[in-house]
């Protein structure tokens, strides 16, 4: 809380969300509809870009992982972690650009995408769908079965 004085009166003010203050007004009401959407659109678009870079983060990490000492490759455990954090990665990313929720609204970036980073988005958006978040092998995705993978096998 902050407070401003002048002539003589103190006037406290504080943050205020506006987000919250209209979360039950309608979108359709003629009132605040331009005002919600706005509201809505940049809730939306700082979380996108939250997790964003988050993902961003997570693949960076990927640098500390273990790795044995004499081959500089990553060991077992490095192996492990660096799945984890590739999943963690793509599904934020895919969170992100891919999924809409009534909680939060899509945002189409791609207008803004070339073409490779289009076919790029398209090859990644279809791993998390067909291999991470419903069974898939990957048979058809990048290189070939996850199953075949070093990290991933039984």
């Amino acid at each position: 809380m902050t407070e401003l004085s002048h002539a003589g009166a103190i006037v406290r003010y504080g943050a205020f969300d506006l987000t919250l203050a209209f979360a039950n007004a309608s979108p359709k009401d003629g009132r605040f509809a331009p005002l919600v959407r706005v509201l809505r659109n940049l809730e939306s678009s700082l979380s996108i870009r939250a997790d964003l870079e988050e993902a961003k983060q997570a693949i960076e990490a990927c640098q500390f992982l273990p790795t044995d000492e004499t081959t500089g490759k990553p060991t077992e455990a490095g192996h492990i972690f660096m799945e984890a954090v590739f999943v963690h990665a793509l599904m934020l990313y895919c969170r992100a650009v891919h999924s809409s929720t009534k909680a939060r609204h899509k945002i189409d970036v791609l207008v803004s995408f070339t073409a490779e980073e289009k076919t790029l988005h398209t090859a990644v958006t279809a791993l998390r769908d067909s291999v991470v978040a419903h069974y898939g092998r990957g048979d058809s995705q990048f290189g070939g079965s996850m199953e075949s993978r070093p990290c991933c096998a039984a």
